[in-house]
């Protein structure tokens, strides 16, 4: 059992730190434990965002999707509407080739987050998400939307080695497939 204090929250923070060590160690399961000991507490709602968004991260690291599709709609409860969550529920559902679902949620990612947040875990990179929606159209044989996505990956992107992969992927396409 942890320490208990007459400090209110306290315990509850205990946990969310706790979590948060064994993740850096990779030791996801027990950071699991203690996210889901966390969000049984009450907590302010950018903490519990950030709890379940990283715990749903972890749950996909795993290979539990269905858990990581759980822990992220709490996030979406908690702060509706982050691009974050979004995009990794995209990602969630083509884990398990439900690309048609991903591509709702991809697209759904690249909208901008409205109000100021105090976390901001991960950075933007919409190439990458037109790269992983080029790779969902693919996977469904619609070769125009996918090259499509790709020319956009392109356009954005900034990474010189992704920026080549699809520009391979747009030329494989016209030589396969005359899209």
């Amino acid at each position: 059992m942890l320490f208990r204090s007459k400090i209110p929250g306290c315990e509850s923070r205990a946990l969310f730190y706790l979590a948060r060590y064994y993740r850096q160690f990779h030791q996801w399961r027990k950071a699991l434990k203690y996210y889901k000991k966390y969000l049984n507490k009450s907590a302010p709602p950018g903490q519990k965002w950030l709890c379940a968004y990283e715990a749903g991260i972890i749950a996909n690291t795993i290979n539990k999707p269905l858990k990581a599709l759980k822990f992220f709609n709490i996030a979406n409860k908690a702060t509706p509407d982050r691009w974050e969550i979004s995009k990794h529920i995209g990602l969630t559902y083509t884990s398990f080739e439900q690309f048609e679902k991903g591509i709702g949620y991809l697209v759904d990612s690249l909208k901008q987050n409205t109000g100021e947040y105090t976390y901001k875990p991960e950075e933007r990179n919409d190439a990458d998400t037109w790269d992983k929606i080029g790779i969902c159209f693919f996977r469904l044989n619609k070769f125009s939307e996918a090259r499509t996505a790709w020319e956009r990956a392109v356009e954005i992107g900034t990474d010189p080695i992704q920026n080549k992969l699809n520009k391979k992927r747009i030329e494989l396409l016209e030589r396969e497939h005359g899209v």
